[in-house]
């Protein structure tokens, strides 16, 4: 088959410049349409993404919230186990006699030069061991005598051996304490 051209060559340079055109406008047009889909497709994935950046935030705040709470259990805790340790030193104190007024009038029987020691309390017994030192035996005759006069104190026992030296005694007394 033969393909003549008969028209003249102005009109086949229009000819050819329509053809052109309409390959250039059908390219565009394709162009056109890919580059609306990819718009499109980026698009997409940009919100896709920003939703998952968002949820990630979501879920580390959450994360961190979980976190100071776990802290704040643990402080919780720690405020509970000392707060306990406290009921249990104040339930102790309570159950014992304060012996500090025993103390003071042990110190306000103690005549000038007598010098108590050692002092030492059984808690089942309520029973008090004195050591001391007296200067002279009738110093610390004065004393015992004054322990045995006071209401507070009963069952004094007194060895021998407290009363073997004129000077420098060195004495042990155990007693009760009157309720």
């Amino acid at each position: 088959m033969l393909k003549l051209n008969l028209l003249p060559s102005q009109e086949k340079k229009e000819l050819k410049t329509a053809e052109m055109n309409q390959w250039f406008i059908l390219f565009g047009g394709w162009l056109f349409f890919f580059l609306i889909i990819f718009i499109l497709l980026c698009l997409s994935v940009y919100f896709y993404l920003s939703i998952l950046v968002r949820a990630q935030n979501d879920l580390m705040e959450a994360q961190e919230r979980h976190n100071k709470t776990q802290e704040s259990a643990q402080f919780e805790k720690q405020i509970q186990e000392a707060n306990q340790s406290v009921s249990q030193v104040y339930g102790l104190q309570k159950g014992l006699k304060s012996l500090t007024p025993v103390l003071e009038e042990l110190v306000g029987l103690a005549p000038e030069g007598v010098s108590l020691t050692d002092f030492s309390y059984e808690k089942s017994f309520s029973r008090i061991e004195l050591n001391g030192r007296a200067l002279l035996r009738e110093q610390f005759l004065i004393f015992q005598k004054k322990i045995e006069e006071s209401p507070d104190f009963t069952d004094i026992d007194s060895p021998i051996s407290n009363l073997l030296k004129q000077k420098d005694v060195d004495f042990v007394l155990s007693f009760k304490i009157t309720q």
